[in-house]
C-alpha cells in the first residue's frame, strides 16, 4: 500500500508503556502481523523505523535480548533518532513491541505483555 495514506483513530493508550492502539482500515492484500512475547531464545531482535533525516528508507537495528519487565523490552542495539513508534520484531517476524527510546548502548521498546494487554479488548 505504498504511497497510500490511511486515516486512523486512537482506540487506547497504555498507562505504563509508550504504546498506543490506532485503528486504520486494512488495505487490500495486507495481513496483520502476529504479536508475541519477547524471550531470550527468540532473538536476535530487529528495531525498525524511518529516521528523521531519511523518511524514504526503512532502517533496521539488530540486537540481542538484554532484559524485559512487564512493559519495557531492552535490546542490545541503538535505534536511530526518529525510529520511535516503529515495530520491534523477533527472529520469526512477530511484533514484540514498539520502539520507544534509546540510550548509549541499548534500544527500548514497549513490549509484548503491555502490547497484548492493550490489544486484547479489541480482538474478536
Amino acid at each position: 500500500w505504498e504511497g497510500q495514506k490511511c486515516h486512523g483513530y486512537v482506540l487506547a493508550v497504555s498507562p505504563t508503556a509508550d504504546l498506543a492502539l490506532i485503528l486504520v482500515q486494512r488495505p487490500v492484500g495486507i495481513n496483520p502481523v502476529p504479536v508475541a512475547h519477547a524471550t531470550p531464545e527468540n532473538g536476535p531482535y530487529y528495531m525498525a523505523g524511518f529516521p528523521g533525516y531519511d523518511r524514504d528508507t526503512l532502517r533496521f537495528q539488530q540486537g540481542a535480548y538484554v532484559d524485559s519487565d512487564h512493559d519495557t523490552l531492552v535490546i542490545g542495539c541503538r535505534p536511530e533518532k526518529g525510529m520511535s513508534g516503529g515495530p520491534t520484531f523477533d527472529r520469526y517476524g512477530r511484533v514484540v513491541g514498539a520502539v520507544s527510546a534509546y540510550g548509549l548502548k541499548y534500544g527500548y521498546a514497549g513490549d509484548g505483555d503491555a502490547l497484548q494487554e492493550l490489544v486484547r479488548p479489541y480482538l474478536q
